[in-house]
């Protein structure tokens, strides 16, 4: 089943889904959202997904990349894990935190988020 017939199947409101991305020439998943070199977003209207470069590091990262996120309107982000700061300023934003199962590529990754969405 593609993304875009999970989407339908499921008939959830149009949105965006992201993954932390610890090295892009890899795909590598991030272990935590400060450490983000870059975000993999899927967008379930378009059916694209995208490379965008995290924030430069600075104090305060969790905030920073909660509110980049944010301004993309991300609904829910994945990562290998996550801080008790970051899984602070994601939820005051109003997103969802997932735990990225390791051994998943990145398209998968978006189908187990997209299941796992709360509406």
């Amino acid at each position: 089943m593609s993304i875009c017939s999970l989407y339908l199947h499921f008939n959830f409101r149009i949105m965006r889904v992201a993954i932390v991305i610890k090295e892009v020439k890899d795909d590598s998943l991030g272990d935590c959202l400060s450490s983000a070199h870059s975000f993999c977003i899927y967008d379930t209207k378009t059916a694209l997904i995208r490379m965008i470069k995290a924030p430069e590091k600075v104090r305060q990262m969790a905030k920073v990349n909660a509110a980049f996120l944010k301004s993309y309107e991300v609904a829910m982000v994945a990562a290998l894990d996550f801080g008790p700061r970051a899984i602070s300023a994601l939820e005051e934003v109003g997103i969802q935190v997932y735990k990225a199962e390791k051994d998943l590529n990145i398209e998968s990754q978006f189908k187990t988020m997209i299941k796992n969405i709360k509406k």
